[in-house]
């Protein structure tokens, strides 16, 4: 239980970072009414969600702080574990299907299934909460 307590709160550490990144977009797309921006504001997201876990080696900037880490099961040391660390989060624009599986599996979402990997605990939070 303490793992998925990590992992949501790891994954709303994450979506705020992203919120904040794209606050300039945001402010911008309400002064200028362009679609363009719009379009850009929601591709730049989806771009910042599959590319959040390349941050760290051990993860995203959410896993790090609340101690947590994604080990990719691998054959072959060789191979680029960056790859997977994407296709881990491509699943995230499918939202409802992941809930879903997230509920059925217990905790594991459907890109830790497709890429083969977990999110472990390795360490104490980097912060305690009230």
């Amino acid at each position: 239980m303490q793992l998925f307590l990590r992992r949501i709160g790891a994954f709303f550490i994450d979506i705020n970072i992203c919120a904040v990144i794209l606050l300039p977009v945001a402010i911008l797309g309400t002064f200028v009414q362009f679609d363009f921006l719009s379009r850009l504001g929601a591709i730049s997201g989806m771009l910042l969600l599959m590319f959040k876990d390349l941050y760290h080696p051990d993860g995203s900037f959410g896993k790090k702080m609340l101690g947590l880490v994604i080990t990719i099961d691998r054959d072959e040391e060789s191979e680029d574990i960056r790859y997977y660390k994407v296709i881990r989060n491509i699943t995230l624009l499918l939202w409802p299907v992941e809930v879903l599986v997230v509920i059925l599996n217990k905790g594991r979402r459907l890109g830790d299934i497709m890429a083969k990997s977990s999110v472990e605990i390795c360490a104490p939070p980097k912060f305690r909460l009230p």
